[in-house]
């Protein structure tokens, strides 16, 4: 339980960050954001556990 609130803690200040860093962060850009860098890392993770499996 303690490594969950870790993550939540991170994921709450990353969006802190965000808020700080784009004061204007608009839907569409957070939707450009969150289809190419997340989506990549999904991906490239995905791949890592089919070939270690």
């Amino acid at each position: 339980i303690i490594v969950f609130l870790i993550k939540m803690l991170i994921v709450f200040i990353l969006g802190l960050f965000i808020n700080a860093v784009f004061p204007r962060f608009r839907i569409e850009q957070a939707i450009k954001y969150l289809w190419k860098w997340p989506t990549l890392f999904a991906f490239i993770g995905l791949i890592v556990v089919v070939l270690v499996k």
